[in-house]
Protein backbone atom coordinates (compact mmCIF):
# COMPACT_ATOMS: atom_id res chain seq x y z
CA UNK A 1 0.00 0.00 0.00
CA UNK A 2 1.34 3.41 -0.93
CA UNK A 3 1.59 5.92 1.92
CA UNK A 4 0.21 9.44 1.67
CA UNK A 5 2.41 12.50 2.07
CA UNK A 6 0.89 13.10 5.51
CA UNK A 7 1.73 9.54 6.60
CA UNK A 8 5.31 9.88 5.37
CA UNK A 9 5.79 13.08 7.38
CA UNK A 10 4.27 11.48 10.48
CA UNK A 11 6.64 8.51 10.03
CA UNK A 12 9.59 10.91 10.29
CA UNK A 13 8.50 12.10 13.74
CA UNK A 14 6.77 8.90 14.88
CA UNK A 15 8.36 5.99 13.04
CA UNK A 16 6.24 2.83 12.90
CA UNK A 17 7.09 0.26 15.55
CA UNK A 18 6.67 -3.48 15.64
CA UNK A 19 3.70 -4.33 17.91
CA UNK A 20 5.48 -7.47 19.13
CA UNK A 21 8.92 -6.17 20.13
CA UNK A 22 8.33 -2.38 20.11
CA UNK A 23 11.40 -1.64 17.96
CA UNK A 24 11.29 0.65 14.93
CA UNK A 25 10.41 -1.12 11.69
CA UNK A 26 13.09 -0.85 9.03
CA UNK A 27 10.62 -1.80 6.29
CA UNK A 28 8.21 1.14 6.35
CA UNK A 29 5.53 -0.92 4.60
CA UNK A 30 5.59 -3.83 7.05
CA UNK A 31 3.37 -4.04 10.12
CA UNK A 32 5.67 -6.33 12.10
CA UNK A 33 9.19 -7.78 11.90
CA UNK A 34 9.29 -11.15 10.12
CA UNK A 35 11.11 -12.78 13.04
CA UNK A 36 8.57 -11.38 15.52
CA UNK A 37 5.58 -12.69 13.57
CA UNK A 38 6.95 -16.20 14.04
CA UNK A 39 7.04 -15.83 17.83
CA UNK A 40 3.28 -15.34 18.23
CA UNK A 41 1.54 -18.47 19.59
CA UNK A 42 -1.11 -19.19 16.92
CA UNK A 43 -4.22 -21.11 17.91
CA UNK A 44 -4.90 -24.03 15.57
CA UNK A 45 -7.70 -26.56 15.38
CA UNK A 46 -9.20 -28.19 17.33
CA UNK A 47 -10.75 -25.18 19.08
CA UNK A 48 -13.54 -24.77 21.59
CA UNK A 49 -16.76 -24.06 19.65
CA UNK A 50 -17.73 -21.32 22.10
CA UNK A 51 -14.61 -19.41 23.18
CA UNK A 52 -11.99 -20.53 20.64
CA UNK A 53 -9.41 -21.84 23.12
CA UNK A 54 -7.32 -24.75 21.86
CA UNK A 55 -8.60 -28.22 22.74
CA UNK A 56 -6.52 -31.29 23.44
CA UNK A 57 -8.91 -33.64 21.65
CA UNK A 58 -10.74 -33.10 18.34
CA UNK A 59 -13.70 -35.09 19.70
CA UNK A 60 -14.56 -32.44 22.28
CA UNK A 61 -16.63 -29.43 21.34
CA UNK A 62 -16.19 -27.29 24.45
CA UNK A 63 -13.26 -26.53 26.76
CA UNK A 64 -13.50 -27.11 30.51
CA UNK A 65 -14.24 -23.41 31.18
CA UNK A 66 -17.17 -23.30 28.75
CA UNK A 67 -18.58 -26.56 30.13
CA UNK A 68 -18.42 -25.21 33.67
CA UNK A 69 -20.06 -21.79 33.21
CA UNK A 70 -22.28 -19.70 30.99
CA UNK A 71 -20.99 -16.72 29.06
CA UNK A 72 -22.85 -13.74 27.65
CA UNK A 73 -21.49 -14.36 24.14
CA UNK A 74 -22.32 -17.02 21.57
CA UNK A 75 -18.89 -17.47 20.04
CA UNK A 76 -15.42 -15.98 20.31
CA UNK A 77 -12.21 -16.38 18.32
CA UNK A 78 -8.63 -15.32 18.76
CA UNK A 79 -5.60 -15.57 16.53
CA UNK A 80 -3.10 -16.19 19.32
CA UNK A 81 -3.00 -17.60 22.80
CA UNK A 82 -3.52 -14.76 25.25
CA UNK A 83 -0.07 -14.91 26.82
CA UNK A 84 3.20 -13.01 26.87
CA UNK A 85 3.70 -10.98 23.68
CA UNK A 86 0.17 -11.41 22.30
CA UNK A 87 -1.29 -10.37 25.66
CA UNK A 88 1.01 -7.34 25.94
CA UNK A 89 0.29 -5.98 22.47
CA UNK A 90 -3.46 -6.48 23.01
CA UNK A 91 -3.30 -4.57 26.30
CA UNK A 92 -1.18 -1.84 24.67
CA UNK A 93 -3.74 -1.52 21.89
CA UNK A 94 -6.67 -1.31 24.28
CA UNK A 95 -5.27 0.71 27.17
CA UNK A 96 -2.23 2.59 25.84
CA UNK A 97 -3.99 3.82 22.70
CA UNK A 98 -1.62 2.02 20.30
CA UNK A 99 -4.02 2.45 17.37
CA UNK A 100 -1.13 2.06 14.93
CA UNK A 101 -1.46 -1.70 15.57
CA UNK A 102 -4.90 -1.73 13.92
CA UNK A 103 -3.65 -2.46 10.41
CA UNK A 104 -1.52 -5.33 11.69
CA UNK A 105 -4.43 -6.90 13.60
CA UNK A 106 -6.79 -6.50 10.64
CA UNK A 107 -4.24 -7.94 8.21
CA UNK A 108 -3.66 -10.96 10.44
CA UNK A 109 -7.39 -11.59 10.91
CA UNK A 110 -8.02 -11.49 7.18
Amino acid sequence: MKKSCKDKILDLFYPPRCPVCGNILEDKYAYVHKKCRGTLPWIHEPRCKRCGKPLESPVRELCQDCKARRYSFQSGRSLWLYEKKAKQMTLDYKYKNKREYTDFFVDEMI
